[in-house]
């Protein structure tokens, strides 16, 4: 008899293989319908791959590709799931800075966001911070779903790349997009493959990943795919004395598959996300397998398997010298047989292998989890480490706040340097956190007035009119000798709070 579900008390379990499993169209469903909100609210977390570090990683070792694959034809780089965008505009600014100091800066290189969701995709072309890019030919936009489309029409461009009109040269980057794509999974036993099967009953119709998972042991399998490669890579987890529960990528292998025959003089795939690089990792013992919740549900990536698919296809594996505890980053590349693709290898090897931004990450959140905040100049490096990344000064300067006053000369031009090396890095999703407000409270702390009422004009045109904020305008103008300006201010923040009465900066913003 099929076992009930917990939540399900009437309806008997239907158990299928994991790729056929209804969560995926339930996961495209929640993308269309959510749209830019899944980031703006943080349900889906996006910043472990949507940081200063890992998009100048990344322009590094495409920089490194272009320099090995040659030729004078336009580079296009494909993001694939570009979600809010974020990714795009911090990879596009820093290769403006990078390719600026190279021989390159000559050649061509059209970013193309891409996405299921088509207001997603109207959000970016209405973004501010990405309509220059727009303007210069460097960035364009196109709808593409990883999981079926064999090409897809650039907008700006009006052009189609499809296997029949392939691009010289492609660079696919791919972070927290694998795990999203369809797998399989499977029971090693004694040698033997077993068919892993899943029941999936959702519990809410609007949350792909409120649902309760059901798994048992199916049938014995030898070739459950057409794909003679993909049986091939399956059998490698299935040794002596191996036992445990495996997944197997097919969504991600046959779209980079569907990939490859866009490009006919070489590929590169940046890849981030969680996962495992090693056969014997690939195989665990637990019950169930491990699945993320956030909006839409996601599982690890075996990165091996798709190591092993790209070597008997002639291609080559990047992996980190040591494991990625946080988010694995890794490179594939197919090209011409033979070629050592030298340059890439190099900025890849310097970038990400020795720790890169997994090992930032991991500062990051040992940052959030200490008990005694770090040293003034301890919280400088971190933020010059990690770049002049935003999110990041933001959370640096916050523990520093209650030693500004007593803070020197010098301590004071290092935190004005950091935010506005900072600032420019922004990209506005109106998430709750206000950060040019509290950027501008840094600034005038370390009395940095002119920036800090730059910085508080940012919050009134993106977050609209407060009383604080208007306040802490005025008191930038005192401070820069402008009395009819701060006079103005504050009888504006009085009209829109009349019991303001502050004594002097407002930390917190009000609700008009």
């Amino acid at each position: 008899m099929p076992q009930s579900l917990p939540g399900a008390r009437h309806a008997p379990a239907v158990y299928r293989r994991l790729s056929e499993s209804p969560l995926w169209a339930a996961q495209r469903r929640f993308y269309e319908r959510a749209g830019i909100e899944a980031w703006r609210t943080a349900t889906v977390p996006h910043h472990v791959t949507n940081n200063v570090a890992l998009a100048t990683a990344y322009a590094r070792i495409v920089l490194g590709f272009l320099r090995d694959a040659g030729g004078r034809e336009p580079l296009y780089v494909v993001e694939l799931g570009a979600g809010c965008g974020r990714f795009a505009f911090l990879f596009l600014r820093a290769l403006e800075t990078i390719g600026h100091r190279s021989r390159l800066a000559d050649i061509p290189v059209r970013y193309v966001m891409t996405d299921v969701a088509e207001a997603t995709i109207g959000f970016w072309r209405a973004h501010e911070a990405l309509a220059p890019f727009v303007r210069s030919g460097r960035l364009d936009f196109a709808r593409f779903d990883a999981d079926r489309d064999r090409g897809f029409r650039l907008e700006g461009e009006r052009r189609t790349i499809a296997p029949g009109a392939p691009a010289a040269r492609i660079v696919v980057i791919a972070n927290y997009v694998f795990g999203a794509l369809r797998q399989d999974a499977f029971a090693v036993r004694a040698g033997l493959i077993h068919e892993y099967l899943v029941a999936a009953v959702p519990a809410h119709r609007r949350n792909a990943a409120n649902v309760s998972l059901s798994w048992r042991v199916g049938a014995r399998v030898t070739a459950p795919y057409a794909e003679g490669d993909f049986n091939a890579i399956l059998r490698d987890y299935a040794g002596p004395g191996i036992a445990g529960r495996v997944l197997f990528p097919v969504g991600t292998l046959h779209g980079l598959a569907r990939l490859a025959a866009l490009a006919r003089g070489g590929m590169l795939v940046l890849a981030a996300d969680r996962g495992t690089a090693r056969a014997s990792d690939a195989v665990t013992r637990a019950v169930d397998l491990e699945a993320a919740r956030h909006g839409a549900l996601s599982f690890p990536v075996s990165f091996h398997a798709l190591q092993a698919w790209l070597t008997r296809q002639g291609g080559m594996s990047l992996r980190p010298s040591r494991a990625h505890r946080h988010v694995h980053v890794a490179a594939f590349l197919l090209g011409p047989r033979g070629r050592a693709w030298r340059a890439t290898r190099r900025a890849y090897a310097k970038a990400v292998a020795g720790g890169g931004p997994d090992a930032l990450y991991a500062a990051r959140r040992d940052l959030a989890t200490r008990t005694r905040p770090l040293a003034p100049r301890a919280l400088l490096s971190l933020m010059r480490r990690c770049g002049p990344d935003p999110r990041v000064v933001a959370e640096c300067v916050r523990p520093l706040w209650p030693r500004l006053a007593d803070a020197d000369a010098s301590l004071r031009r290092d935190i004005r340097a950091a935010i506005l090396a900072a600032w420019p890095n922004y990209y506005h999703l109106g998430e709750p956190y206000d950060l040019p407000f509290n950027f501008g409270l840094m600034l005038y702390a370390v009395r940095a007035y002119d920036e800090a009422r730059a910085l508080f004009g940012a919050s009134v045109r993106l977050y609209g009119d407060d009383a604080a904020t208007h306040w802490n305008l005025g008191l930038c103008y005192v401070a820069l000798g402008k009395p009819r300006e701060a006079h103005a201010s504050f009888r504006h923040a009085r009209r829109l709070a009349p019991d303001l009465r502050p004594a002097g900066l407002v930390t917190v913003k009000t609700r008009c």
